[in-house]
């Protein structure tokens, strides 16, 4: 199965990266999986004082596990996600695992047909799942 999964990992700090990486690891030794995950989650500003970076863990070493992984996604740009887009089309998934609700309104360029086979996956006790199957 052609599985995207749109995520934070690692370098990225907390348990969502840290969660989204082990998932990632997972899909990625059954699957044909392409991850996307983002070059900055958060403008420094709303982060504090603290950098949303861990400093002891490598892009690099990171991307050296998967085939397929992009750090391309900047929260703060939109020519970024509409580049998000086209990959996630060229690639043509089975499934797409968001952890954006309004993946929609994020990736404009997604159609409806993808748009149907995404599993949207939210945190902290809240759930909602448009079922592709």
């Amino acid at each position: 199965m052609k599985i995207c999964l749109i995520a934070p990992v690692p370098p990225f700090r907390g348990g969502i990266a840290k969660y989204c990486y082990a998932l990632a690891q997972e899909l990625e030794r059954r699957h044909e999986l392409l991850l996307l995950s983002y070059k900055r989650q958060y403008p420094e500003l709303l982060y504090g004082k603290k950098s949303q970076i861990d400093p002891n863990i490598s892009r690099a070493d990171i991307a050296m596990e998967f085939k397929q992984l992009s750090y391309d996604i900047d929260s703060a740009s939109i020519l970024s996600w509409l580049a998000t887009s086209e990959k996630i089309v060229m690639f043509d998934p089975d499934l797409v695992i968001c952890h954006v609700p309004g993946i929609r309104s994020v990736y404009p360029g997604l159609k409806d047909n993808i748009l149907r086979r995404t599993c949207f996956v939210l945190y902290q006790g809240l759930y909602l799942n448009r079922r592709p199957f």
